[in-house]
């Protein structure tokens, strides 16, 4: 093997020390059987660092609405056509996505988007008006230093 598919390879394993060991080890395999040259072995070991990395953020479960991108960006990964949108009765769609939901899920350490955006227009409103406070202090500061002299 190659140093540098040896060293894709050490470079992998120190930087994904979650990646599928029998993984590793097809790749070992592929580039130890003579079959591929090292430009395979690498291109191989880049693409499966690839779709681990996408399949490892999908894996998390943000709990928002953007899993069905995150499972486009895989499908797109592998060569595949993100799929048709079309579901046929969205309510009954809807339906099944609550049934999920109520059956399979349970509630987590998430805040829901609205949470999230309450605490955001919060944050937001106490900025200004801490930036407001600041200039006000720096004009009432300003005009003590220069209006010391004048009472």
């Amino acid at each position: 093997m190659s140093d540098e598919a040896q060293e894709l390879i050490e470079e992998m394993t120190k930087k994904y020390d979650d990646v599928h060991p029998k993984l590793l080890d097809a790749i070992l395999n592929l580039k130890l059987s003579s079959v591929c040259n090292d430009a395979v072995v690498i291109e191989v070991a880049e693409r499966y660092v690839e779709l681990f990395a996408l399949i490892k953020d999908c894996h998390k479960q943000h709990a928002d609405d953007l899993c069905w991108q995150e499972i486009d960006r895989i499908f797109i990964a592998v060569g595949l056509p993100v799929p048709d949108r079309k579901v046929g009765d969205i309510d009954a769609m809807y339906k099944n996505c609550w049934r999920f939901l109520k059956t399979q899920c349970s509630g987590g350490a998430w805040k829901s988007y609205v949470e999230l955006e309450k605490e955001l227009a919060a944050a937001q409103k106490d900025n200004t008006v801490l930036k407001e406070e600041v200039g006000r202090l720096r004009e009432e500061k300003k005009h003590s230093e220069y209006g010391a002299g004048l009472v």
